[in-house]
């Protein structure tokens, strides 16, 4: 039920969001709804379709998952840490892909309360540890996945650029 319901509003959002949209052909379409589709996983895999814990936790220490690696607790892991800054960087590379123009405060924003989103829900659904540093890491990999296709576009876009200055000089 609590799926369906997340389901149905995250689906609401985005179509008011494409007629409210700069969306204008049908590749940024596409990335659309590959945007819309893993933001469903996301939610679905991190708050419900997990068990409820029973009780409400929540974790506001910053840095803490690094103090509790360094100390060895078998329970956390690095790739904790990695696993979050990974799960919002496709988010950060379909904003770019849909909206090239995109400045890195609108996606660091934009994975801000999606992963607030997450941890918000995870506290108040007793689906998880609600955690500042998951905030954190997720936010941050919405970043990178924005730098990272800006990178990976950088070269391509002076490529094109380049070749529209040589079609100009030979108009010339």
């Amino acid at each position: 039920m609590q799926l369906l319901l997340g389901s149905l509003l995250i689906v609401a959002m985005f179509i008011i969001y494409v007629f409210n949209s700069k969306i204008d052909n049908k590749r940024n379409y596409i990335y659309a709804l590959l945007l819309l589709g893993y933001v469903l996983i996301v939610f679905g895999a991190t708050v419900f379709c997990r068990k409820t814990l029973g009780y409400q936790q929540i974790e506001l220490m910053p840095f803490w998952i690094y103090m509790e690696v360094l100390e060895g607790n078998p329970g956390v892991t690095p790739m904790d840490i990695i696993n979050n800054i990974i799960l919002l960087l496709p988010i950060g590379v379909l904003l770019t892909c849909i909206f090239p123009n995109i400045r890195v405060g609108n996606v660091f924003v934009i994975g801000f309360l999606l992963s607030l989103g997450i941890e918000l829900l995870q506290y108040f659904l007793w689906k998880g540890v609600a955690q500042l540093d998951d905030l954190m890491h997720n936010t941050l990999g919405c970043v990178m996945g924005w730098y990272l296709c800006k990178k990976l576009f950088a070269k391509d876009e002076k490529k094109i650029a380049n070749e529209i200055n040589n079609k100009y000089e030979y108009l010339e």
